[in-house]
């Protein structure tokens, strides 16, 4: 996200910003336009099938809720529907591989992702098709960068919701070139892979650390080391 903030406003590269009138995103580049999400995705969500009846799950379709929604690629998600659930429930529409997920409410509220496969989404997930002037993966980056931002536009409260129009009427800055798009996104891509393996890379040194502890306290405790000749350095 802070990458991808960056590139937007033009502070890595040093180029002009200029305000956008929005509350979602204040600031972008000044050669950037605005892109309203309801005139670059077709949006959609779904529903719930009736968890009293068997048949309705454990189907061919993956059914995706908001708790799928990990600021990533969606690629096993917990549950499936069946062919009668989408027959008996019009709601329920199979969605895209490629599309772009955004939880509407619930402790997950304002997370995205992109699904690898097609699926179905339940009542609390906005469903984004692409329609060509902006990049998924750009969008998806997007998101995820302004998410704080996105949930406080949203109405309820203690627990504020996002609907489909709120997400339709968003407007994402983005470069005219969807080429551009992506590479940005690539960029994005990049940069967080590298952010993981720093992150899978000090797990493991803390868990050698731990361990490594462990095996002194034990050895104190056995003995096997003298602690009154230690010293404090």
């Amino acid at each position: 996200p802070a990458a991808f903030g960056a590139m937007a406003t033009g502070i890595a590269e040093r180029v002009p910003f200029a305000a956008t009138g929005t509350r979602a995103t204040r600031l972008t580049r000044g050669d950037w336009n605005l892109f309203k999400v309801g005139r670059s995705f077709t949006t959609g969500s779904g529903t719930t099938p009736r968890s009293s009846e068997p048949r309705f799950f454990d189907g061919p379709y993956p059914w995706l809720n908001t708790g799928d929604l990990c600021d990533g690629l969606i690629r096993d998600p917990a549950r499936s529907v069946s062919p009668a659930a989408l027959q008996e429930y019009p709601a329920l529409r199979v969605y895209p591989s490629g599309t772009l997920m955004v939880a509407m409410y619930g402790a997950t509220i304002g997370r995205a992702g992109i699904s690898v496969a097609p699926a179905c989404v339940n009542q609390a997930c906005c469903a984004l098709i692409p329609l060509g002037p902006v990049d998924v993966t750009y969008a998806f980056y997007w998101f995820v960068a302004h998410r704080a931002e996105i949930v406080q536009l949203g109405s309820g409260g203690g627990q504020p919701n996002i609907s489909q129009d709120l997400v339709r009427s968003l407007r994402i800055p983005a470069p005219d070139s969807v080429a551009e798009q992506r590479k940005i996104g690539r960029d994005c891509d990049a940069r967080t892979e590298e952010n993981a393996s720093y992150r899978s890379r000090l797990s493991r040194r803390c868990a050698l650390l731990a361990e490594r502890r462990q095996a002194l306290i034990t050895a104190a405790v056995t003995g096997q080391i003298d602690v009154t000749t230690a010293r404090v350095a």
